[in-house]
């Protein structure tokens, strides 16, 4: 599973998810951001993203989304 910030230093996470999934098209993922914006929610639902998480976010809700994205896994 890839979880990637949304905002990296070098790359934006956007772009590495775009290279993940020329290498691993089924690899379960999940961006987390602290500023979410409408085009880089359709940019993560273009990529397939299973979750999106907004910062600040709980243990719990991060647990949850893990399970989520990883059960679809399962079923796709």
């Amino acid at each position: 599973m890839l979880i990637a910030d949304i905002y990296l230093p070098d790359e934006g996470g956007v772009s590495l998810l775009k290279y993940v999934r020329q290498q691993q098209p089924d690899l379960p993922t999940m961006l987390i951001t602290g500023r979410a914006g409408a085009r880089t929610m359709v940019d993560a639902i273009r990529l397939n993203v299973r979750e999106y998480l907004c910062k600040p976010f709980t243990l719990h809700m991060l647990r949850a989304a893990v399970e989520r994205s990883l059960e679809g896994s399962k079923t796709a």
